[in-house]
């Protein structure tokens, strides 16, 4: 049970950047501005929400949870919330938080509804909110995609596809 543990946490990564506030949500809002014409988003929905730059943790032979990591821009007139995920190679799709109790043990748990302003940014980064890929049926090679579909509670989804990459000093 503690090896699962200490695999999901490093899946979830735990050093970069934190979200969504300080910082790194003045930098997804960047992004977001940014990218908001560029051709290289990773989809776009019927409510103007799109994915820039996703990526997920590989996952080698035996491991069974990765994470998946994005900026979600929402152009549109109105606030959207982020409910949840699914995705065809793995049992389970979550939305995670990493958080520190006041012992200074992190923790991972399920996060509540994000809400993305209008004109904002939301980051989806390692050490904070994330895509908890679960139950993984196969290994993730680095280069391979991890396509996943992120849930909205107006009911829109949004389809993405995250290219695998290796971490230095991961377990995988």
């Amino acid at each position: 049970m503690l090896a699962l543990i200490g695999i999901s946490l490093s899946a979830c990564g735990g050093d970069d950047e934190r979200s969504p506030g300080g910082p790194a949500a003045a930098d997804a809002r960047a992004l977001c501005k940014q990218n908001s014409d560029a051709e290289d988003t990773a989809s776009v929905n019927a409510v103007t929400t799109y994915a820039v730059g996703p990526w997920a943790r590989s996952a080698a032979e035996g491991q069974r949870v990765t994470a998946a990591y994005l900026t979600l821009c929402n152009s549109g007139t109105a606030p959207i919330v982020l409910t949840g995920a699914a995705s065809p190679i793995a049992v389970a799709a979550e939305i995670h938080q990493t958080t520190t109790d006041a012992d200074g043990v992190a923790r991972m748990t399920l996060a509540p509804p994000l809400t993305i302003a209008p004109g904002d940014g939301l980051r989806l980064s390692p050490g904070g909110p994330h895509v908890m890929l679960i139950g993984l049926a196969a290994p993730l090679a680095p280069g391979a995609v991890a396509p996943f579909t992120l849930s909205f509670e107006d009911g829109t989804t949004l389809a993405v596809e995250a290219p695998a990459r290796a971490i230095a000093g991961a377990s995988n």
